[in-house]
């Protein structure tokens, strides 16, 4: 399959449509269509931290090795639509202790003969865009060649054989049905703005919010995004996480937020946090 996308962009405000096959995420989005069977819509997304090796879950990469990683679903802390045929990423690779290159390419693929990174020890740290198709099964692999090295991977939009006539029908189909709430989140509390299908939402902790759902929410995928409640203000940066409150309480989510530098912290006034949930 060859990735190829024509210059037809439509922008629907407020809304990123993630069809996946049994989930969609909502959120800003635009579309660029390429019409044939052997074409695909790209899809923009807001990034996301696919995998970091510095994080306690992974591991700095060591030499001769390939991983084959996953992308369909909820992974690190992106969510890819099940129908994506293909990534754009950011890759960043540093602390090499060894000249080495990265090669990245379909999971179900013989590796390629060519490099996407190409890291030397005392280099700062040495990011590229890249593109890669994925594996029927959603995946990829990444080859280290020699050494170890750090490997960070942020998503900023994924490809779809689904046209964007096909986008646009499932975006009015599902609309009606999203769950989402907005909520005003402040200094040890939180308010619900407006909603549909939220039980209720909760401080629980510095930087944690609970927002209970009528359904179950288990199966579903969420995005979460900073905004602010007064119209003429600017959300204050920092990352935002969503995961499932425990694997027994399928109607819970918890909501993370975090300051520029990563630590998790309460938001202040006026900001608030937008929830979506598809299923």
């Amino acid at each position: 399959m060859t990735i190829r996308v024509r210059s037809l962009l439509w922008f629907a405000t407020g809304v990123v449509l993630a069809v996946v096959a049994t989930a969609v995420v909502m959120n800003t989005w635009r579309v660029e269509a390429a019409p044939g069977d052997d074409d695909t819509t790209f899809v923009p997304m807001q990034p996301c931290r696919l995998i970091d090796t510095r994080t306690p879950q992974d591991d700095i990469w060591g030499p001769n090795v390939t991983q084959s990683l996953p992308a369909h679903g909820t992974n690190g802390r992106c969510t890819i639509p099940f129908d994506a045929t293909g990534l754009s990423m950011n890759v960043t690779a540093f602390e090499a202790t060894e000249p080495t290159h990265l090669t990245i390419w379909p999971d179900d693929e013989t590796r390629p003969e060519v490099s996407s990174l190409n890291p030397v020890p005392g280099q700062p740290p040495t990011p590229n865009a890249v593109t890669t198709e994925l594996s029927p099964g959603g995946r990829f692999k990444v080859f280290n060649l020699a050494g170890h090295v750090h490997v960070i991977i942020d998503v900023n939009g994924y490809y779809t054989a689904s046209s964007l006539q096909e986008l646009s029908t499932r975006v009015e189909q599902i609309e009606p049905s999203m769950r989402f709430a907005q909520v005003d989140a402040d200094p040890g509390t939180a308010s619900l703005l407006r909603g549909n299908g939220v039980r209720s939402v909760h401080h629980s902790l510095a930087g944690l919010y609970q927002v209970d759902f009528d359904d179950p929410v288990d199966r579903c995928a969420w995005l979460a995004t900073r905004n602010s409640i007064d119209p003429t203000g600017v959300p204050t940066p920092g990352e935002i996480t969503v995961e499932l409150r425990t694997p027994t309480d399928r109607r819970s989510l918890w909501v993370r937020t975090y300051d520029s530098t990563g630590k998790q912290i309460d938001m202040t006034n006026p900001d608030g946090f937008s929830l979506h949930v598809m299923c």
